[in-house]
């Protein structure tokens, strides 16, 4: 009872920021760069703070590496099934050609640092850290590998983005700290810690501040954009929890699996489609309506998932 009470009062704090993103745009108050400035600070600040933070917490046993192979394994195997299964998915519902390639984006790459960090922080402490960075490494591979292959047609892996951002070199720093037994404290562990607290507030003022530069009858008029959120935030979270109950993966990572895989869509989605030739406003109402939604269906997925399989 206590885990339910604590995940809705979780999403109720997401709320409340998403809420002075939104009101602080529409007065005036946060000005016309306040949303490059949070997003600046998230990605340069705020995630590799989170990510070497969580090194303090985590000790290189036979548990930590069976928990991280697990980590891994179904990680990429669920996004594998996401990447495959959304295929034929858009032609059954007659997604237009334009739109189609979006369509398998929006719903395959999961905002996994952005919004699922600060969700593992407050959820599952930041000991998790180290099973959501290894995700990003696979996120990050496939992102600018598959990615632009999806978004534009042509594959051509973009080996230098891959691994030259602030995610992945954190992430390998991460690795590199666990394996050599170096635990960060002191100053150095609080000022880590501190950075990262910027990713639980920043992200979701970043949300308000996007909802407010749309009117919100754009965000639920399309039915394809419905059709994403239900297969995003319900169906491949219920299709994660499957794999990770077929093959018995432990708790401790499974738990992080699960809210990874209950975040909205990824804003690089956005990115790609401009990048690239996709119908780029489809993305980001695609991607807006996923956050917004999030707010109500992570805490239910979650807590079905603990009743479930904990």
């Amino acid at each position: 009872m206590l885990e339910v009470l604590s995940g809705f009062t979780v999403m109720a704090e997401f709320v409340f920021f998403v809420a002075v993103g939104y009101i602080g745009k529409k007065t005036g108050y946060l000005g016309k760069n306040a949303l490059d400035g949070c997003m600046e600070l998230i990605l340069k600040i705020g995630v590799p703070g989170s990510i070497l933070s969580s090194a303090a917490s985590v000790s290189l046993t036979a548990e930590t590496m069976a928990n991280a192979g697990w980590t891994l394994l179904i990680y990429t195997l669920c996004f594998c099934i996401s990447a495959v299964v959304t295929k034929p998915l858009g032609a059954a519902f007659r997604i237009p050609a334009s739109r189609r390639r979006c369509f398998e984006g929006v719903i395959s790459f999961k905002n996994i640092s952005f919004m699922g960090f600060p969700l593992c922080v407050a959820v599952l402490g930041r000991e998790s850290l180290f099973y959501a960075a290894l995700c990003t490494v696979v996120f990050n591979l496939t992102n600018w590998s598959y990615g632009v292959y999806l978004y534009s047609g042509v594959h051509k892996i973009q080996w230098k983005k891959i691994f030259c951002n602030s995610a992945m070199i954190s992430s390998f720093l991460l690795v590199i700290l666990i394996i050599a037994g170096i635990q960060p404290s002191g100053i150095v562990q609080d000022t880590l810690e501190a950075a990262g607290n910027l990713c639980t507030p920043l992200p979701l003022i970043v949300v308000g501040i996007m909802l407010a530069d749309v009117k919100f009858s754009r965000l639920f008029t399309d039915w394809q954009m419905y059709l994403i959120s239900v297969l995003s935030l319900v169906v491949f979270p219920a299709l994660t929890c499957l794999v990770i109950w077929l093959f018995g993966v432990p708790a401790e990572p499974a738990r992080v699996l699960i809210l990874l895989s209950a975040t909205p869509a990824a804003t690089m989605n956005a990115v790609m489609a401009k990048n690239y030739g996709g119908d780029e406003e489809f993305v980001s109402l695609a991607i807006l309506q996923n956050m917004f939604l999030c707010l109500f269906t992570i805490p239910v997925v979650y807590i079905v998932a603990q009743q479930l399989f904990f």
